[in-house]
């Protein structure tokens, strides 16, 4: 008996009269009478229209996945932390090889993304793992991959849940945040260093100070804070120009840079135009402070090239130091702030020493620095309310006896501090610019006195004045 198989077209595209297409799925079988002859055939027509367009609409949904994941600027992932704490990464998806610069289709197994990660964040990468493991929360995690010589920063976002046999699973995305985290890394960098050379600034010195005091506290060691003023700097500037200048700057902190990497534990700064900074920090920085001020000032006084040409520069320091056991119970901010005010005050007495001179604070340092502080601020105040007396010094012909001259001499009568000789307060007069109007009170009153004498009949000497240099060096005055 011949046999008859069933026909079945699939999956047939038809049209309607519209034009609108449906799809069927046809099925033929042959049909028999009693005696087994073919008879004819019977059709079963079944619409698929509706399941090829939900069929449709996973395929396109899948291709816009599959080029989001490929496109995407991160990538897919899925990590499997075994009951012994053994973590592996099961899956990363195609773009991921993009991303650290390997080939197409370039396949990373979880044990050598290991490899690939930076050793300063293995641990950390570890550690959030674990922690996540633990509580089942969220795990976000920052980490950098090196591959081919690249280093890329990444970020990772996944969720854990519990698997089979005691595993926990994070099926999660990593971006790749590496424009942020240089931009990050930039602008810290700058906040704690100087933009023109490199050297860590005031911000980075205090911290540094700061840290260095508390370690005081575990360590048996000794606290030297020099700072260094070059000489005369502005000059450069505005003979050769601020490039010029600038050039010069960053010779003077690759020196001193050279100078700090030389000793352990020890920070160069840039405080401010022309003046830096050298913190050290051991057992015998105590001792040798006026040997590395020496050092440092013969090291910057080597000629600079500059341009075609080259400068000397000349420095002066001023020193602090701090021995250990001289903490007691003060803040390490307190004494941070403290040491760095008196470094600055044994600067400022050596600058007014002249160049190539460095000073260590003591407390007679910081005494007449403060006395100086007080008279400063009280000039003005002094001049206003007239708090100053002339005496005068006559000059005696010995023949006749008579007064032939008189030298007028200002003294101030502090309502503090007394009867103040001149050279206590006139170079004060000179810095701050009151000595225009002290040198005119000065001439008025010695007038005055004429007038007063001349009027109760007496004989007016001859008087001179002494005149400050920068009076004469002054168009006004």
């Amino acid at each position: 008996m011949p046999s008859f198989m069933v026909i079945r077209f699939r999956e047939i595209l038809n049209y309607r009269k519209d034009g609108t297409q449906f799809w069927t799925d046809l099925s033929i079988s042959p049909t028999r009478n009693g005696r087994g002859a073919l008879v004819g055939f019977v059709g079963i027509l079944a619409d698929l229209t509706e399941r090829k367009c939900a069929e449709a609409t996973r395929i396109q949904a899948e291709s816009s996945l599959s080029s989001i994941v490929q496109h995407m600027p991160g990538f897919l992932f899925r990590r499997v932390r075994k009951p012994d704490g053994a973590i592996q990464f099961t899956f990363f998806s195609p773009s991921f090889a993009r991303l650290i610069g390997r080939p197409e289709g370039f396949m990373l197994t979880g044990a050598a993304l290991w490899q690939h990660i930076h050793p300063e964040d293995v641990e950390k990468v570890r550690r959030g793992i674990d922690v996540s493991a633990q509580d089942l929360s969220p795990l976000v995690v920052d980490f950098r991959v090196i591959s081919e010589g690249m280093e890329r920063w990444f970020r990772s976002y996944s969720s854990p849940q519990q698997g089979a046999g005691g595993d926990v699973i994070w099926e999660g995305v990593g971006i790749d945040v590496t424009p942020e985290k240089v931009g990050e890394i930039r602008l810290n960098y700058l906040a704690y260093h100087d933009k023109l050379t490199g050297l860590a600034n005031r911000v980075l010195l205090a911290e540094q100070l700061g840290l260095a005091i508390e370690g005081m506290r575990k360590r048996f060691v000794s606290i030297e804070l020099s700072t260094l003023r070059l000489v005369n700097f502005s000059e450069i500037n505005e003979t050769l120009g601020p490039t010029e200048g600038d050039a010069a700057l960053r010779s003077v902190a690759a020196r001193l840079g050279e100078l700090a990497a030389l000793h352990r534990d020890s920070v160069a700064a840039r405080l401010g135009s022309a003046e830096f900074a050298m913190l050290r920090v051991g057992t015998a920085v105590g001792t040798d402070a006026e040997a590395f001020a020496v050092r440092m000032m013969r090291s910057l006084s080597q000629p600079i090239s500059v341009g075609s040409g080259a400068l000397m520069i000349e420095s002066c320091v001023g020193m602090a130091t701090l021995a250990p056991g001289k903490l007691g119970d003060l803040p390490a901010e307190e004494v941070a702030v403290e040491l760095m005010k008196r470094a600055a005050i044994a600067l400022s007495t050596a600058h007014k020493s002249g160049q190539g001179t460095h000073r260590l604070y003591d407390n007679e340092l910081d005494h007449r620095t403060g006395h100086r502080m007080v008279l400063r601020h009280s000039l003005r105040q002094a001049i206003d309310q007239e708090q100053f007396q002339l005496h005068y010094q006559p000059l005696v012909d010995l023949q006749s006896g008579r007064i032939v001259s008189a030298e007028a001499l200002i003294r101030w009568q502090h309502p503090e501090l007394g009867l103040l000789r001149p050279d206590l307060f006139i170079a004060l007069a000179e810095e701050s610019g009151l000595i225009g109007p002290l040198g005119e009170w000065v001439m008025q009153t010695a007038m005055r006195q004429m007038v007063a004498w001349d009027s109760e009949g007496l004989v007016a000497p001859r008087i001179a004045l002494n005149i400050s240099s920068v009076q004469v060096k002054t168009p006004d005055s």
